[in-house]
């Protein structure tokens, strides 16, 4: 859904072309061992429900696909059961390259979402998916939403428009590329090595 939000959307328009760096800090919070989220049958794990919207959003911005991910996991102990809290590196086909901090560790009245992109001389920052500005020539163009707006609303338009018209606002290749490198994080973090997604 991410890539669907106004805040992506300016960004995307302005920051067109060249290769990227992309960079995600999601301050997530901590979620208890018995939730639904952290069921592999039925949420399936922080990474597959919740990590995923972040490569997308990566693979968004980049104008890359996802072709190799490695990820580092903070060691499991009393205060830490899962291994929620980790670090991403995605390498993307088009020389891009995205990293993820994903924290279930900190505090909740810090901003959840942070979104830093470095392409052709200029940066764009989303912050919270609420505020946002690209700084290039030496000037930065800032914009503050009246509410946070991660793109759901969007997004189902667009998933309706493409029932009704037949045209698909992202191609399967991209989302196919977003779930294998999901799954992909995951065999990463187990096996401690860089995984190719093909």
């Amino acid at each position: 859904n991410r890539r669907f939000a106004p805040a992506t959307r300016y960004v995307m328009e302005r920051l067109a072309g060249g290769t990227a760096v992309v960079h995600c800090t999601v301050n997530a919070g901590a979620v208890p061992a018995n939730s639904w989220v952290q069921d592999e049958g039925e949420g399936g794990g922080r990474i597959v429900g919740e990590v995923c919207h972040f490569v997308d959003l990566i693979q968004a911005l980049s104008g890359g696909l996802t072709c190799s991910v490695s990820s580092v996991a903070m060691h499991e102990n009393s205060e830490q059961p899962m291994q929620d809290t980790m670090t991403i590196t995605l390498a993307l086909d088009n020389g891009s390259i995205g990293s993820i901090v994903y924290a279930a560790n900190g505090d909740k009245a810090f901003p959840r979402e942070r979104v830093e992109v470095f392409r052709a001389g200029a940066v764009g920052l989303i912050e919270n998916f609420r505020s946002y500005s690209v700084t290039q020539g030496g000037k930065t163009r800032r914009k503050k939403a009246f509410s946070l707006d991660r793109g759901h609303a969007a997004e189902l338009a667009a998933f309706f428009s493409a029932i009704r018209t037949g045209k698909q606002p992202v191609s399967v290749e991209d989302y196919a590329a977003t779930t294998l490198a999901t799954f992909r994080i995951q065999q990463a973090l187990r096996e401690r090595a860089v995984v190719r997604v093909e």
